[in-house]
């Protein structure tokens, strides 16, 4: 399950009313959700999709300002959600959340986020998220998946650097 996220407030009652029913799309700024996302796929992008449904009665201004709010769960759910989905495969395999192991063997406190970079306005960059753990983490948790190929399995490496 995706952790519930706070409910995000801005100067439009249009808008507060849509984010009302549509903060989990928030929980992508935390890669501590990467795995909860990846196995909830489908959940997530319904709700980014009911989200931006929402939004098509407020004003264009406010429709541009939650597609700025919103840009990570739109790169996920428009760019990325085939990925997604077949990760999730290989993920439901796995008994260790890999981003969460990762991240407390350097060290991070497990209350707090990961971010790829902390600036709300930011386009994602990912040489800001070594910025912001010290110590850097140099360990590299793979993720092996059993792929069927044919009659005979085979293991994919996939593997998350950090």
């Amino acid at each position: 399950q995706i952790p519930p996220q706070p409910i995000v407030t801005t100067n439009s009652a249009c808008l507060n009313d849509c984010l009302q029913h549509g903060s989990l799309v928030f929980a992508a700024a935390n890669l501590r959700n990467f795995q909860k996302i990846i196995l909830n796929i489908d959940q997530f992008c319904d709700t980014h999709e009911q989200l931006v449904k929402c939004a098509q009665s407020c004003s264009d201004e406010e429709q541009q300002n939650l597609a700025q709010r919103i840009v990570l769960s739109a790169y996920i759910c428009k760019d990325k959600l085939e990925e997604f989905r077949l990760a999730k495969e290989c993920v439901e395999s796995q008994e260790t959340d890999y981003v969460n192991q990762c991240a407390n063997d350097c060290g991070h406190p497990a209350s707090a986020t990961i971010q790829l970079d902390s600036s709300p306005s930011a386009a994602v960059n990912p040489f800001a998220f070594f910025d912001s753990i010290t110590p850097v983490c140099r360990s590299v948790h793979p993720y092996q998946c059993m792929l069927p190929k044919k009659t005979k399995p085979v293991i994919k490496k996939e593997t998350i650097l950090f």
